[in-house]
């Protein structure tokens, strides 16, 4: 924290001390985001609970002004507080959602009257906007706090998300936390960008590297080269394991289709070669990743995924 971080952060401990009320004016629930006014300007805090000393706030976080679990609390004098509420004309189809991020509305151009939910769908073809998944989850969902719907709405859009693909490259700022998004959003969009592939896509045959990386980058230098995996429609493979394999070396094996539950966060066909290299099953999908007209798959050891190998269509 740098000088003026921390000068900020001694004037908000300076203002919650003196914060601590006398009595209690007004009653407010765990959740509710409220205002409350320090040094002439007007903040939203959330409603942890409120006693006889007043009412327990937690604070939005300095650096992203969103609210962070564990973050820093103050006792603020309850005849003091406003009740936060959403714009009249930016209805939440929940009634009381706070779709942006920390709190705050989320701004949309449905016609007066409509609700969120009206522009809020997840019907249609091809990858999802960053746009639709946020008014879907703002629309049914809208806050970062305790929700009964969180899990279904969550568990909905990610399924779509499987589905269907995400049309831009997830990065750390896409944080749907605010309007309702757990970790399974944010997995389900990193490991899905462009449309799901479907099994075709997957035959034919790949160079391979090794990589030790989370994700296979076709352009790292330190790659090693390998092999090759050859994947047929019959349900059979042929790999070269490493570049000087010759051919009575190669496994000649079998694959089936990968569950749902081996997938984990990815949508699209993926497959699981059986006895490969090290006689360990391996799991092949699509790699993410990969630029537009980029062909990439990863290959990882299924049970523990520290084994990866890389892949790039190989040209004839």
């Amino acid at each position: 924290m740098n000088k003026t971080h921390f000068m900020s952060a001694l004037i908000a401990a300076s203002a919650c001390l003196w914060s601590i009320p006398a009595g209690l004016a007004q009653t407010f629930k765990a959740g509710d985001i409220v205002t409350v006014t320090e040094y002439g300007k007007s903040v939203e805090v959330r409603v942890i609970k409120q006693d006889a000393s007043g009412v327990l706030c937690l604070q939005k976080d300095w650096k992203d002004g969103t609210f962070k679990t564990g973050g820093s609390s103050c006792y603020y004098d309850a005849s003091a507080m406003t009740l936060f509420v959403p714009p009249a004309a930016l209805p939440t189809a929940t009634g009381g959602g706070y779709g942006g991020a920390g709190g705050a509305p989320v701004q949309r151009n449905y016609s007066q009257g409509q609700g969120a939910a009206a522009g809020a769908a997840l019907g249609g073809t091809g990858p999802l906007s960053k746009q639709q998944i946020l008014d879907y989850l703002s629309a049914n969902v809208g806050t970062d706090g305790p929700h009964p719907k969180k899990d279904s709405i969550n568990a909905a859009v990610l399924a779509a998300i499987k589905k269907r693909g995400v049309n831009w490259k997830v990065s750390y700022k896409d944080d749907f936390s605010g309007a309702g998004g757990d970790t399974s959003i944010y997995y389900g969009m990193q490991d899905n960008y462009g449309t799901p592939p479907e099994l075709p896509w997957l035959f034919g045959p790949w160079d391979l590297t090794f990589t030790n990386v989370s994700t296979f980058y076709a352009s790292r230098d330190s790659v090693a080269k390998m092999g090759f995996i050859s994947i047929e429609p019959s349900h059979t493979y042929i790999w070269k394991v490493h570049a000087n394999d010759p051919p009575k070396a190669w496994i000649d094996g079998k694959w089936r289709d990968a569950t749902p539950e081996e997938m984990k966060y990815r949508g699209g066909a993926g497959i699981v070669l059986l006895n490969g290299e090290q006689n360990y099953d391996w799991i092949v999908h699509k790699d993410g990743t990969a630029d537009p007209g980029k062909d990439w798959i990863n290959v990882a050891d299924i049970n523990t995924r520290q084994v990866k190998r890389g892949g790039i269509r190989k040209l004839h």
